[in-house]
């Protein structure tokens, strides 16, 4: 700021505080506007009003403001002229959420082993994933898992599953599993926000894979062979 009148000349100047700085971008990435994010960055030419957010991702009007009101301060998205708002740089938003990503979407990672083939357990996934439909409980494939369907680059032996409580029990029916400390060929994660599954996508007649978005997030941050998936 400055101040100059009659013979008093006052100047000040400071520095942007990176603590708050940081605070915005743990906002921005956290586990609630995760949800608005994903939809956002899966639809990012598509113009959004604050109260259609609010009904697609389940979250208060308060917290789907101060998410966009986090967008448009840091760049990512612009308002139009008819008040809509949409992601203006969805490359440079991904790779910023690509760098502050943690692996903190679960609550509990548990190793198994299936003795089944992988053409059975193919079949037996199906039969998991319809069962749990039915008993609208929570599976889908994941990671290199999820990735085989909707970019196949690389072959992976094992499964790699995103289930609840009863999921997990009906993907351990289904596919024979049994608990194992070392070289498990199935990974399941019980995610700690259960509105992952509704975003969801068919990959392939009868299975459930997680969006693009968290596919690319979690491979990146699993291993160099992820990595390149």
């Amino acid at each position: 700021c400055r101040l100059c009148f009659a013979n008093v000349y006052i100047e000040k100047a400071g520095k942007k505080s990176k603590s708050a700085e940081r605070r915005g971008i743990k906002s921005l990435f956290g586990l609630k506007s995760s949800r608005m994010l994903r939809l956002m960055l899966n639809n990012s030419v598509r113009l959004w009003q604050v109260k259609e957010l609010a009904a697609c991702t389940e979250l208060s009007l308060g917290q789907v403001s101060n998410i966009r009101r986090a967008l448009l301060d840091q760049h990512y998205a612009i308002v139009s002229e008819t008040g809509g708002f949409c992601i203006n740089q969805p490359a440079a938003l991904l790779s910023e959420w690509r760098r502050n990503y943690k692996k903190n979407v679960s609550n509990r990672v548990s190793g198994f082993y299936s003795i089944l083939k992988p053409e059975d357990r193919l079949n037996a996934v199906r039969e998991a994933i319809s069962e749990a439909k039915k008993k609208e409980s929570g599976i889908m494939l994941s990671g290199l898992s999820a990735a085989r369907w909707q970019a196949p680059f690389l072959k992976s032996m094992g499964e790699r599953f995103y289930a609840d409580k009863e999921g997990m029990e009906i993907l351990k029916k289904h596919l024979m599993l049994e608990s194992v400390k070392v070289g498990p060929n199935v990974i399941i994660e019980e995610p700690k926000d259960p509105f992952i599954f509704k975003e969801a996508t068919e990959c392939a007649p009868g299975l459930k894979c997680t969006s693009e978005i968290q596919t690319y997030l979690d491979l990146y941050i699993a291993g160099e062979r992820e990595r390149e998936a």
